[in-house]
């Protein structure tokens, strides 16, 4: 299921934040909780993946892109992810992540995004996003 109360909270933490730069890191901090777990009492793998995209979010919403994706009716997809699992994250675990843009170029925005958990480091994403136009939008 959809972490929908951590969307919420992540949205109003993102909107009251500082504002920071596009190339600022934005952080988030969340314990993982037993709906996060899979039977290996781990965080899930693809529950990591949706929780970048709540650190993709609060960036987006710091840094002001936000604003600029919705009145240009824009999105942003991700295209491609290279993860790197590094340590078990367990029930309760207090979790900060970071993100990041590391990159762009003509085609590409490259979002990097790490979990951190009691100091070390759990995760790291390498994220090939990209903005594109929604449907029903002209130019």
């Amino acid at each position: 299921m959809y972490p929908l109360i951590r969307l919420l909270t992540t949205l109003r933490k993102a909107k009251k934040a500082p504002k920071i730069s596009v190339d600022a890191v934005s952080e988030n901090s969340f314990h993982c909780m037993p709906w996060d777990l899979d039977l290996f009492m781990e965080m899930n793998n693809g529950r990591v993946l949706t929780l970048c995209d709540l650190g993709r979010f609060t960036l987006s919403i710091q840094s002001g892109l936000a604003d600029v994706l919705k009145r240009e009716k824009w999105g942003l997809v991700v295209a491609g992810s290279t993860i790197r699992y590094r340590k078990r994250v367990r029930m309760f675990d207090k979790v900060t992540m970071y993100t990041q843009v590391a990159a762009i170029d003509e085609r590409w925005v490259y979002i990097k995004q790490s979990m951190w958990v009691k100091g070390e480091p759990a995760s790291s994403v390498l994220l090939r996003t990209a903005v594109t136009q929604l449907m029903g939008s002209h130019v």
